[in-house]
């Protein structure tokens, strides 16, 4: 799927109820999926899932166009977090620096404690920060309201809970529901949107029987070539 709309196997922990985010792509069932949040002389950009994860074509080149957006030429700052890897351990800053550098960026490792003197115009990337503390939050805030940029990956679900600060930063007012399905992925028409998409109509069960109809050819073929080889 190099454009949206697209179909897939999605999971993620979202955030709901946008209040100042901009919502550029959504969700079968509504949950925003890529939304924007300008605040003071930055943004903050959230993709509210596992985007690194079995990804359409059409969120890697999402994903390289939000950083650009964000200001980022090839170097971006990416979090390890000690915090989270107590209960996760540290494979989020793994993939997402996989991820990273498939996409041709040069991912600089930082700790939890540098988020509260971050300065300058590298973008920070945060995977799956589930566990963000309020005082991060609150230096996020300050951090992009003096023009820097930040890039969650899924939502900071616990820290909604109970972080003012938070919910300011990513624009939003709660956690949603945690999903692990077949789900379409479908975007706003918006002309500012750096997402690819174009108008397409497609449904779950249309794309289920396209992949089913792929798979089997691609058995066909191969049970082919066996039968070639071994006469």
């Amino acid at each position: 799927y190099p454009e949206l709309p697209a179909y897939g196997h999605f999971r993620g922990n979202p955030l709901a109820e946008p209040t100042t985010a901009q919502v550029l792509a959504y969700f079968g069932d509504q949950t925003p999926a890529i939304a924007t949040n300008a605040l003071g002389a930055g943004e903050v950009i959230l993709f509210n899932w596992h985007a690194d994860m079995n990804t359409p074509r059409a969120i890697h080149d999402a994903m390289r166009r939000a950083l650009a957006r964000l200001g980022a030429k090839s170097r971006v700052l990416l979090l390890d977090s000690d915090i989270n890897a107590v209960k996760y351990t540290h494979r989020f800053y793994q993939d997402a620096r996989a991820w990273l550098i498939a996409l041709g960026f040069t991912p600089t490792k930082i700790r939890d404690d540098d988020i509260l003197t971050l300065s300058g115009s590298t973008p920070v990337v945060l995977p799956k920060h589930y566990l963000m503390t309020d005082a991060q939050a609150q230096a996020l805030v300050t951090f992009v309201r003096n023009g820097g940029g930040a890039l969650f990956i899924d939502g900071p679900v616990y820290a909604m809970r109970n972080s003012a600060a938070a919910q300011q930063l990513l624009g939003f007012k709660r956690s949603g529901r945690y999903f692990n399905e077949e789900r379409l992925l479908l975007p706003m028409d918006r002309e500012d949107s750096f997402v690819p998409h174009r108008s397409k109509m497609i449904s779950i069960a249309g794309e289920r029987d396209k992949h089913q109809t792929w798979d089997q050819w691609r058995k066909d073929q191969i049970t082919k070539l066996v039968d070639q080889v071994s006469r």
